[in-house]
Order: C-alpha cells, then structure tokens, then sequence
C-alpha cells in the first residue's frame, strides 16, 4: 500500500506552508477546553457494543439499576470491565457504510425479495464496517436464571432482551430492522424482525452475565432508525430488592446514507435571500433533498424539442412554497426559508454564471420544463443563482454550484475524472494520471485532489488554499471536510482519506478498519446540517474528549493507497 501526503503547518499567523511529501495539519492553541465525555459522535467502523451495566441501586428502585450504552474497550480485553469507554445512545449514531451495502440473491425473512438491497452490519469483523456487539457487564449471581418466562435461583444468572420499538424516518418510508445470529453449520436463527411486527418472539433468552457475543444487524430503506431495546431479568432473593422482576429501555440510533445522487431530473427549492442553504435539490419521485455540494446530478440521454440529447438534466425550479422532503441532507430544519415577499419565480428561474467541464453547457425549456444539456462526457461544475421578479425588477437569489456527472456514474473513478480535466484544460491525456503526479504544482498531489473533489479543488490550477484548514482561535480544533464514500470507501481497499492527532508529532493516532476503535481519542465524527446522511457526507475532525488542555494540537490527514 502506498501513502501520499501533503503537507500543511498552520501557526498562530494562520499563514500557511507547502510541502510536496507530508500532510500534517499543526495547530497552536491557547486554553484548549475538552469536550465533554459524550459529545455528539457516529460510528462508521471499529469494534463496538451495545453494553448492558447492571449494578444495585440504593434508591430503593431496583429499575435505577440499569444502564443501556454503546461502548468500546480501550484495552481490547473481554475478560475484565476494565478499559470500558460507554457512550451515551441519545448522542450516538451507528452509520452503515458502503461495504455493508448487499444484493438479496432471494427472500429473505420479510426484509426482502431476490434483488432488493440490504444493508448488513456483519457478526464478523470485516475491514471499513461497524463490529456491533451485544456485552453484558453485571455481578454473578444478581440474577436468577430465566427460561421462557420461569425463574430459578442461580449463582451466575442471566438477563433478557428484547426489542420493543422501530421508528424513525426511514421506517416511515417502509424500512425494517432485525437481528440475527449466523451459524456455524449453516443457517440463520434469526432473534429481533421488525418486518413481521413486534411481539414477544423479538427477545434474546438467555443473555449470559458477562457474556459478549456478535450478531448480524439488518436494516432496509436509507434514512434514520430509532431502535428501543428493553433489558429485564429477576433478582436473586438474597440480593437487594431480592426476587424484583426489574427492567429498562434505551433507544439507540442507527443509519443507513442516501445516495447522494440524483438521475435524470430533480426539484430545486430555491432561495431569493441570503438562507443556511440557497436551495435544495430533491430528486424526482425520492423522499430524499440535499444541499449543493452533498448530491451529483447524473444526466441522461433525453428528447427534447424533438431533438435527442445524450446528456442532459431536467431541472424544475420551485419557490421555498412547495414542501420539503423528509428527509434532508445538509439543509438544518426546513431551510430554504429565503423568498421575499411578493417576489415570484422569473420566468427563467435559473441563471448559469460560469460552466467547468470537458464540453458546453445549454440550457433548455420546453413546455415548462426546463433542462441542463452537455455536449461532451465528464465532471460539470455549473455556477448558477436563482431569479425572481419583484413587480418589473428582477432579484437575485446567492450563488450556489451545481455538480453533473455526464455520461459517467458517482463512482467514477481516478482513470475518468483524469480524462474529464484533462480534457476541461486541454491537457495531453495522461498528464495527471503519471505516478504522484501533481500537475499544477501547488504541493497537493492530483490523486489528493480526486478525493477532496467537493472542496473544489482542480488539479490543473493551483489551489492549494481550497484544502481544508481549521481555525487556530476555535477551541475544539475543528477541521471541517467531505468525505465521498464513493471515492473513499473507508476499507482500506482502494484509497482512503486517514486523519490522525498527535500532540507531540511523535505518536499520532488515527482509525484503523479492523481497530477496537477510540472515537473519543482520534476524534472524527458526522457534521450534517440536516436530519440524514448521504454517501457524500459532511465530516468534522476536532481534538480529542478527556486530554488535558494541551499547549499544542496537532491534526495531519493523507490518502492511503493500494
């Protein structure tokens, strides 16, 4: 595997130096705060479990005993508690990645027929996915032992979960959750299946104390689950609150990104005034908008006037009237909320300002409709405003840039977005595909710039100033980037985009595919502005949770290589 770098030193100037072989990203700091033990945090890969404490309680109230959390083991021993990092459930989400992503090849227990997708957070430890397991931490002999709803006293006991609640957005639009166990001789035994309702076969019996064991996690549809998991068990009669059947419920978060795609046509909800996002862009017959800068726009071949066009977008600009998806990605609350009143839509709603790509951009309205024609294949960045009418004066709504993919897919590769500037700059082919190649010799290599594409960074116009850069007076040290999960699969298989920390520039952490995990110590979690993931996702790097405030931090970020 190779690794390429590129090199950043931020001082208290802000000034900034480049360097063609390392990426460090340093940063100095005066009277650093610490986040607090349970920041907001998402998961996308490590080992993880869903924890069940038990411990007794004084309160008289044996429920208080309880404590349902999300948890790693910085020690990664299983034999002891000791290393246990919980992690509140209220402020954690447990996000599917890409490889986790799987084709039905036939039915399967009413999560779908042969074709459907899955999306499967594996029982085994597989590189770039969530390793969730199932780990109980209570004293021997607590409770009694249970065996379909009898109890007998027992010297090392067992507890019971069950699941009791699937809601969310994403089960509004007809995703299911379930949990099963694959067997070593073949076969499933399935435990917790949302598709067929809730009922008393949705529980896990026994549970062994101390007991840490893995399941496969199934969940059907994009968007946002909440999952209510109930543990129960009765107390040994010589324990306090003896023979007290006791139990507690936690609901945990889970996630399954949008596509980040649009194909063929899209609703714009468009700003007139300045909003936290001057339009959304809905894709048509979804439940799914995204801001510009989180979605491709994907053209195809379409008749229009009646002449055949092989590339080509239809748009159908609306006001901030018209309703809002469900579900949004980068737009917080139902933004764009921006149009003044009394102004309405013009009658050409949409002014292009500047086209980049390999061809020519037209655009096109026919009976209503409006479109976005290429004359080449490639990577489109389309700079436009909106347009309104304010009695005889027009007004403006902020720029924003649209990205179109031209005869390619979102999962285009380094070979095809070479090909697309080459062609944009009227380069040689080849010219940005040589080993290393930094073609326009801002010291950010082109391989670098392919990853950090919805930076806005071009490989063959030096503009190294686009990189992401973190702000030296911002206390948490947050570095704010995107993260196309396209291009980076986070598997360690193809390139990857890796942040470290380091406080010293000798020992950096970073995450590792197949890690026990510290997202408290090398801390990179979700920044959404919205109510949903997508697989260009929005991400954030900051310093660590429980350091002491350090007179110096230190970020550096590199693309891994096969």
């Amino acid at each position: 595997m190779k690794t390429t770098f590129v090199k950043m030193k931020f001082l208290n100037t802000t000034q900034v130096k480049l360097n063609r072989s390392l990426c460090s990203i340093a940063l100095l700091f005066a009277g650093v705060s610490t986040i607090t033990a349970t920041p907001e945090t998402d998961l996308l890969l490590g080992h993880f479990e869903i924890q069940i404490d038990y411990e007794e309680s004084s309160s008289g109230d044996p429920d208080a005993g309880w404590n349902l959390s999300i948890s790693y083991d910085e020690s990664n021993d299983f034999n002891t508690a000791d290393g246990i990092v919980r992690l509140d459930p209220a402020s954690t989400t447990i996000v599917a990645t890409p490889d986790t992503e799987n084709v039905l090849p036939s039915a399967f227990h009413g999560l779908g027929e042969a074709g459907d997708t899955l999306w499967r957070l594996p029982q085994s430890n597989e590189p770039g996915q969530i390793f969730l397991g199932l780990r109980t931490v209570v004293e021997a002999g607590m409770f009694q032992q249970s065996s379909n709803g009898n109890y007998f006293p027992s010297n090392t006991g067992n507890i019971i979960v069950e699941l009791v609640d699937v809601s969310g957005p994403a089960v509004d639009a007809g995703g299911k959750f379930a949990m099963w166990e694959s067997k070593s001789a073949g076969g499933v035994e399935m435990h917790f299946n949302s598709a067929d309702g809730l009922d008393g076969n949705d529980r896990l019996e026994p549970v062994p104390i101390g007991g840490h064991t893995h399941y496969n996690y199934g969940l059907t549809e994009p968007g946002n689950y909440e999952v209510s998991f109930r543990a129960s068990g009765r107390i040994n009669a010589w324990q306090t609150n003896g023979n007290s059947i006791t139990s507690s419920s936690t609901t945990f978060h889970f996630a399954v990104p949008f596509s980040s795609v649009a194909r063929g046509a899209a609703e714009l909800r468009l700003a007139l005034d300045e909003a936290p996002s001057p339009a959304a862009i809905h894709p048509t017959g979804e439940t799914v908008e995204y801001a510009p800068g989180q979605v491709s726009l994907v053209t195809q071949a379409q008749e229009i006037g009646g002449i055949q066009y092989p590339y080509a977008f239809e748009l159908q600009p609306d006001s901030t009237s018209s309703a809002p998806a469900p579900h949004r990605v980068g737009i917080a609350g139902l933004e764009p909320v921006a149009f003044p009143a009394g102004t309405t839509l013009a009658a050409t709603p949409l002014e292009i300002l500047a086209v980049s790509g390999p061809g020519s951009a037209q655009w096109l309205s026919e009976a209503g409709a409006h479109y976005l024609t290429f004359s080449e294949s490639g990577i489109y960045r389309v700079q436009v405003r909106a347009v309104g009418q304010d009695g005889t004066s027009s007004v403006y709504g902020p720029e924003f840039e649209l990205v179109f993919l031209a005869g390619l897919e979102a999962d285009y590769d380094f070979a095809a977005y070479a090909d697309s500037f080459e062609r944009s700059h009227g380069l040689p082919s080849g010219s940005l595909l040589a080993d290393g190649s930094d073609y326009d010799g801002d010291g950010v290599a082109d391989l670098l710039e392919y990853q950090l594409f919805w930076e806005g960074l071009d490989p063959a116009i030096a503009d190294a100033d686009k990189l992401p850069q973190p702000d030296p007076s911002d206390p948490e040290g947050l570095l704010v980037f995107h993260r196309d999960t396209y291009k980076d699969r986070i598997n360690r298989y193809e390139s990857n985009i890796v942040l470290e920390y380091s406080t010293d520039l000798n020992d950096w952490r970073g995450w590792s595919d197949r890690d026990h995990s510290y997202p408290l110590d090398q801390y990179e979690t979700g920044a959404e502005r919205g109510n949903a993931y997508a697989r260009i996702q929005r991400r954030v790097f900051r310093l660590p949770d429980g350091d002491a405030t350090p007179d110096k931090a230190f970020f550096r970020w590199y693309i891994s290589e096969d």
